[in-house]
């Protein structure tokens, strides 16, 4: 028994000299890294919140992936992307989805919120003075009003969270952005807003966001005097990680731990017994339902409509509700009832280009899932977008049901296609090119759209010869780095995603961005010579874009 003892305590100090080091690197300024700190702190990880001035950014921006903060160091591997960081850490904290629909939920309202904070972004740091004066009244009296008006409708309807009626990393995240919203718009967006405000209570009394809240260094959102750097202490989480592992050592010694049975999940045997009545007992056996198309159902006691060899049943149970009797087939030999599992229908809305809608169209293709490509011209917007979600499109309708957001979408396609990664870490590598590229097209965007001509003439040198230059460039040695793909040295929907948009791309700069990048070009070249992408390229109609 000493020995034992002996053992687990050796084991606690080494997990203890083995935890991973976590340092989150930003400027004196909450904005981009509060979301990473309130989730850290939700996971009680010790973590060093190294805050710098604005004058120490030129020397250390060099050393920082694609020149941007917040990086998150894990044992000296930096990350970065805040949004791509924070589905990661809550993955880890439980915050996450339960179902890949449930993650897609949350994902399109952080995209929706972070398209909120573009926009203010856009006006805030605009440096041309008339373009910035040009874009407040309709920034003000529009845009801000209709987003937060609809955010708050969004957790009404959500039992006070932004998804799923639970709390998930999205509401942490937003509240932990919400001081750098006051902050850029002069005014607190919660005072008008009672579900905004009440979610904003919840998530701030959480014991671990109040403790950090109470102890973070003070700064304003976007720049204030750094005080030293704060290191967090690590005996905290290693006494939380003790007795969990000295009990699971315990019971592997004691060999009372039962090997996992990843075949007890695969195939669930579920019973449905209504009360004892003239309703059948049914015994549903479900056998990846999400892979056969048909369910095959067992009927204890059945009545049937006419007859003992009728192709149909009547039953009052929930289970059958929303199957009608042509979908209802009945082997009378062997009394098993087979259920005709509907396939969804699908419906993509948007303009008549390829742009933001084609890597969807790319991975619905993949898939093999045929979809009506409802496409729209210019002039007929005015009249679609008020049934559009937050007034944008691409639209993807999926039995009626309207999702938008094309970056959540894409990852829930291909999630779907197998084209996820096969560990959260391998999908935070995803998220991380995905969420650059995306960094990309809108500083691209953000030069292309811009109306005033004297704003855009200011831009323009800068884009091309700075921007998009050494995007280009890392982008290109991150697939070689990856055997030819964007993340991980495998194919994913993150490359499916970018060759889909280069077009886009290509026709906003009006040069092809793969001709002076080898690995880009090669990438291109796989990916479209996909025979399911290869035959959707060839049938897809003909547009400018």
């Amino acid at each position: 028994m000493l020995k034992k003892f002996n053992y687990l305590l050796r084991l606690q100090f080494l997990l203890k000299k083995m935890a991973p080091s976590y340092k989150l690197t930003y400027f004196n300024a909450k904005a981009l890294a509060e979301p990473i700190r309130f989730l850290l702190s939700y996971l009680e990880i010790n973590f060093e919140d190294n805050r710098f001035e604005f004058d120490q950014w030129p020397s250390i921006k060099k050393n920082m992936p694609f020149g941007k903060v917040p990086v998150l160091e894990v044992d000296g591997k930096q990350l970065h992307q805040s949004i791509a960081i924070a589905r990661y850490l809550g993955k880890k904290a439980g915050l996450a989805g339960k179902t890949e629909y449930e993650d897609l939920m949350i994902d399109i309202v952080v995209d929706t919120i972070s398209d909120l904070r573009q926009a203010i972004s856009s006006w805030c740091h605009d440096k041309d003075e008339n373009s910035k004066a040009k874009k407040y009244e309709p920034l003000m009296k529009e845009t801000v009003p209709f987003y937060l008006e609809k955010i708050d409708n969004l957790i009404k309807e959500n039992d006070g969270y932004l998804a799923n009626g639970k709390l998930s990393w999205g509401d942490l995240l937003f509240v932990a952005i919400i001081d750098y919203f006051n902050y850029a718009l002069e005014f607190n967006i919660t005072e008008k807003h009672s579900n905004i405000q009440a979610l904003h209570n919840k998530v701030v009394n959480i014991p671990q966001i109040k403790a950090w809240i109470e102890k973070r260094p003070k700064s304003v959102a976007a720049a204030a005097a750094a005080p030293a750097p704060v290191v967090v202490d690590e005996s905290q989480l290693i006494s939380k990680l003790a007795p969990t592992l000295t009990n699971m050592i315990e019971r592997i010694i004691e060999n009372k731990m039962k090997p996992f049975n990843g075949k007890e999940h695969v195939n669930p045997k579920i019973l449905v017994q209504p009360p004892e009545n003239k309703t059948p007992k049914v015994a549903l056996d479900q056998k990846k339902t999400d892979a056969k198309p048909e369910i095959q159902v067992r009927l204890k006691d059945f009545s049937l409509d006419s007859g003992k060899n009728s192709s149909t049943f009547s039953t009052s149970s929930a289970l059958f509700s929303d199957c009608s009797s042509s979908n209802i087939k009945l082997d009378s030999g062997t009394g098993t009832v087979l259920l005709k599992k509907m396939a969804p229908t699908y419906k993509l809305t948007y303009f008549n280009i390829t742009a933001l809608a084609e890597p969807i169209r790319f991975l619905l293709s993949y898939l093999e899932i045929n979809f009506e490509d409802n496409r729209i011209e210019s002039d007929q917007w005015p009249s679609i977008k008020k049934n559009m979600p937050f007034g944008k499109v691409p639209v993807l309708e999926v039995d009626g049901k309207q999702l938008h957001q094309s970056v959540a979408i894409a990852r829930y396609l291909g999630k779907k296609a197998g084209l996820a990664g096969k560990t959260e870490y391998e999908d935070l590598m995803i998220d991380i090119i995905i969420d650059t590229i995306t960094d990309l097209r809108q500083a691209i965007g953000s030069w292309h759209y811009d109306e005033d001509e004297n704003s855009k003439a200011k831009k323009y040198e800068p884009l091309m010869k700075e921007t998009v230059p050494f995007y280009l460039e890392k982008i290109d040695n991150v697939i070689k780095e990856n055997g030819g793909y964007l993340a991980n040295g495998k194919l994913s929907w993150g490359d499916l995603y970018f060759v889909a948009i280069t077009d886009y791309l290509n026709y906003l700069l009006k040069f092809n961005i793969t001709e002076k990048h080898s690995n880009i070009q090669a990438l291109h070249d796989k990916v479209v010579s996909i025979p399911q992408i290869k035959a959707w390229i060839g049938k897809r109609p003909k547009s400018t874009i």
